[in-house]
């Protein structure tokens, strides 16, 4: 990594002066990770003092290809650990479109919840989370080589418990009939009564 001085902002990047002599091109596509940039002096000034890292050096045409976002660190490195399928995070609501929430995991990191996923719990109030609202949100989905991550709303818990009930004495994940399972709960009970 090197710093340098911005020495022109452009449509299309920013030159950054290395050494005296020595500048290269910051283009708008190696300027950050974490926000879509439309022009260079949205990010920087002629004078500013920036990190820089050399992408690529054509030697036989004289120029560098710099970047920024490689300096400053890709926040998806470590998305497969943090953001692993089913876990259950807190994110501030980025953007709302009419097919879903846009929600912000980590620094340059952006989920989706789906409109339909949200309303498949017809708690969460969809139609009132408004841009700024902290929700806490389940990962559905990690797509790391598309950079993209599916969201859905976390899952009570103990919605399935009743799943594991088993009666006193029951041993086989069967419960047979209704029958069979009175006769074992009430024994002779029943029988003795007719």
């Amino acid at each position: 990594m090197l710093e340098g001085k911005v020495t022109r902002c452009m449509k299309f990047g920013a030159f950054v002066e290395l050494a005296p002599g020595i500048e290269g091109l910051v283009p708008l596509s190696e300027m950050s990770y974490t926000k879509r940039v439309l022009r260079s002096d949205e990010l920087f000034n002629e004078g500013d003092r920036i990190t820089v890292m050399i992408k690529e050096i054509r030697a036989d045409e004289r120029r560098l290809l710099l970047s920024v976002k490689d300096a400053a660190g890709d926040p998806w490195v470590l998305a497969q650990v943090k953001f692993v399928e089913g876990t259950v995070v807190r994110g501030r609501v980025e953007r709302r479109e009419p097919y879903g929430l846009f929600v912000k995991l980590d620094e340059g990191i952006i989920g989706l919840l789906p409109k339909s996923k949200a309303n498949e719990n017809p708690e969460f109030p969809f139609d009132k989370v408004k841009v700024g609202d902290e929700i806490t949100v389940q990962v559905a989905e990690l797509r790391l080589s598309e950079r993209r991550i599916s969201l859905g709303l976390p899952k009570d818990p103990d919605a399935e418990a009743w799943k594991g009930f088993m009666p006193s004495g029951q041993t086989s994940k069967s419960m047979g009939t209704l029958g069979d399972q009175f006769k074992t709960m009430f024994g002779g009970a029943a029988e003795k009564k007719k």
